[in-house]
């Protein structure tokens, strides 16, 4: 089948609030739709290019990424095409540094920050319906003849390093609203139909290594919002982690992180599935593991090879 890829710019979504987004598949009906947050550094080719040090990365930019999640999830899925549905940070900071400002709040160094009043409002679901609808719009004005919705097909979102971090609000936020059906006069029942209906298509979530430059809050670790979840219409909770991200000795707080995280899912009877990538059969069995691994395997706790999970990742 003929693949059509589109760079859609300034897509509108809650309040205004513009992202870029990419499309990439056929002209045919979806089987799902696969929504992808990248991490820093990932963005357009060209502008990857600009930078000394982005360039060195530059295979794993958005347009690649598209590609290559479209081709990894057919060689999967014979004859179940999915539409790619790549969101761009809105906001960079120096060295490459990608922000998610429309989905939830940043410090000024580029660390989220996961908020109760946000949260409750529900603004970054919100936002994602809305920019991916005015998406859709943006495509049928290219290409009329394109089987593309939002609506009525499930969706599966990514989140790759930093762009996790958007995966975590959106899970709190879906816990809320799960609740709110419950709770009479709750003021997230004035949340439109349209979100109802987009958050009912989740199927699945899948964290990617994540992580960022701040020393806490890593993955997913407030119970007092994934306790809302629903163990029966929860979407399946992927977990995939590299030593990138786990055997750095400087934060040990990913790792903390990671494994609490792993923890609160068992507990609540989440589902969720979990694989580790590039590690030794005996990591993790001792508290200087971390350490003496990272210093006798530096190939595999580098850049490129936290890259690499995106190769490795099953759906």
């Amino acid at each position: 089948m003929c693949l059509i890829k589109h760079e859609l710019k300034n897509c509108v979504g809650y309040l205004n609030k513009l992202n870029d987004v990419i499309f990439l598949g056929t002209r045919s009906c979806p089987y799902v739709n696969l929504v992808y947050f990248g991490g820093d550094i990932q963005d357009y080719e060209y502008n990857m290019h600009q930078n000394n040090f982005s360039n060195q990365y530059i295979k794993w930019n958005l347009e690649n990424t598209a590609q290559n999640l479209y081709e990894r999830f057919t060689n999967q899925f014979p004859n179940c095409h999915p539409h790619i549905w790549i969101i761009r940070a809105s906001h960079w900071l120096p060295s490459s540094i990608a922000c998610y400002n429309n989905f939830l709040h940043f410090t000024k160094s580029g660390v989220p920050l996961y908020e109760n009043e946000e949260i409750s409002k529900i603004t970054g679901m919100q936002h994602l319906s809305y920019v991916l609808s005015n998406a859709v719009e943006q495509l049928l004005n290219f290409d009329k003849d394109i089987q593309c919705q939002i609506t009525d097909i499930p969706m599966r979102l990514v989140g790759f390093s930093k762009g996790c971090c958007v995966l975590t609000e959106l899970i709190y936020e879906f816990s809320v609203l799960c609740h709110s059906e419950k709770i009479p006069n709750n003021r997230v029942k004035e949340i439109s139909t349209q979100i109802m209906e987009f958050c009912r298509n989740l199927t699945d979530i899948y964290w990617l290594d994540s992580g960022h430059s701040g020393t806490y809050h890593h993955w997913p670790v407030l119970v007092n919002y994934l306790s809302l979840l629903n163990p029966g219409s929860c979407p399946v909770i992927h977990v995939h982690a590299s030593p990138y991200q786990l055997a750095n000795p400087l934060r040990p707080q990913k790792s903390t992180d990671f494994h609490k995280f792993l923890d609160i899912l068992s507990n609540l009877n989440l589902p969720f599935k979990k694989q580790l990538h590039f590690m030794p059969d005996n990591f993790g069995k001792s508290e200087s593991s971390s350490t003496s691994f990272r210093s006798r395997n530096e190939e595999v706790c580098s850049l490129s090879s936290h890259f690499e999970i995106l190769n490795h990742f099953v759906f």
